[in-house]
């Protein structure tokens, strides 16, 4: 199988240099195109909520947003649940 390819390749020579030049110009292509995180990020998953809730008392707004908080207590691989409201005037 391998003399068979070989022999192939002896008798298609110019096919297989181009088959090699494209395969190297698609090559350094990928690498100045594609984009590459060079930092992984490895902190935990995070879930950011942001709401608006005219008309409301700051109280209730945290209760209605926190109020499935008390259903991911347990989960298994929950490191942390907490909540911050940042109450913005506009």
């Amino acid at each position: 199988m391998i003399a068979r390819l070989i022999a192939w390749s002896a008798r298609n020579l110019l096919l297989v240099l181009f088959g090699t030049g494209f395969a190297a110009a698609a090559g350094i292509y990928a690498l100045v195109h594609l984009p590459l995180d060079a930092i992984p990020d490895l902190s935990d998953t995070q879930v950011i909520v942001y709401t608006d809730y005219k008309g409301q008392a700051p109280q209730v707004i945290e209760d209605q947003v926190d109020a499935d908080g008390a259903a991911l207590q347990g989960r298994a691989r929950l490191l942390v649940l907490r909540g911050v409201v940042r109450l913005c005037h506009l």
